[in-house]
């Protein structure tokens, strides 16, 4: 069950993701209008994480996850640094949380009311020939995420 303090910490989260696909979000919302689906992202290799972190996360997050990539200053709340998710959450990891995120968005209060996009949705654009890459995509980020939190 999520706190107050875990549920902000996640939506913080969800808005940093949104941000690395800022330009994509407006083609995407603008996409949903016209009843398409999905608006393609860059393909990167869905078994390596850190080449999906560099492309779709770091540009909120930074390249150490600390919450100060190059967009960073663009939002009203300093994006979530990755790497305190578990201390955050009591030492746990928030595993369903950050799946949870990926798979549904949320709303995103660094851009008010804007909702980051739904990953699960932009990752089924670049690999249309199976439903299960996507989510092996969403799967290996999360571990990726869980392997970089502070000891």
């Amino acid at each position: 069950m999520l706190n107050a303090s875990n549920a902000r910490l996640l939506a913080i989260f969800c808005v940093v993701l949104a941000t690395i696909a800022l330009l994509l979000a407006v083609s995407f919302n603008a996409a949903q209008e016209k009843n398409v689906k999905t608006v393609p992202i860059k393909f990167t290799d869905p078994s390596s994480a850190k080449e999906m972190y560099t492309e779709y996360c770091a540009v909120c997050h930074g390249t150490e996850a600390k919450g100060n990539g190059p967009t960073a200053s663009e939002f009203k709340y300093a994006p979530t640094d990755l790497t305190t998710l578990a201390r955050k959450n009591n030492g746990k990891f928030p595993e369903v949380q950050v799946y949870a995120t990926l798979k549904f968005g949320t709303n995103a209060p660094a851009h008010g009311t804007l909702q980051m996009p739904i990953w699960v949705d932009l990752f089924h654009s670049v690999d249309t020939q199976s439903s299960s890459i996507p989510q092996l995509r969403m799967h290996n980020l999360v571990e990726y995420i869980r392997g970089i939190q502070a000891k």
